[in-house]
């Protein structure tokens, strides 16, 4: 089976090369790593050979663990898209903000972002 595609971010070529960074900093083995964050013995060699990519609370666990922001962890894990401009903080802030609304929140976010738009 062919490993699974993950993107490249922030210096990081794939989750596999995000992982090997983390865990080699920290003196730690694959199978020391995985029962560190509490996954199964070979869970992080199996992403390391592209059997499979964490989930979203997996993901955030990982980066927890390394202290790193989830949003790099997800991205490499191709879980979220990389923003559009890294600098731009506002649109990461937004998105964070909507992701905890109510779905009927979100509908009335959207319409008023569509009003400030128009406004122009």
């Amino acid at each position: 089976m062919p490993p699974l595609s993950t993107a490249s971010f922030a210096g990081f070529d794939s989750l596999a090369a995000y992982l090997d960074d983390r865990r080699r900093r920290d003196g730690l083995t694959q199978s020391a790593l995985s029962e560190a964050l509490g996954f199964p013995r070979n869970y992080i060699h199996a992403i390391y050979h592209g059997q499979f990519s964490p989930s979203r609370t997996r993901a955030d666990r990982i980066a927890r663990f390394f202290r790193d922001d989830p949003h790099l962890v997800r991205i490499l894990a191709g879980l979220e898209s990389p923003p559009p401009n890294l600098a731009d903080r506002q649109l990461r802030e937004i998105n964070d903000l909507a992701a905890a609304l109510s779905p009927e929140q979100r509908r009335e976010a959207i319409n008023y972002l569509k009003y400030l738009a128009s406004r122009k």
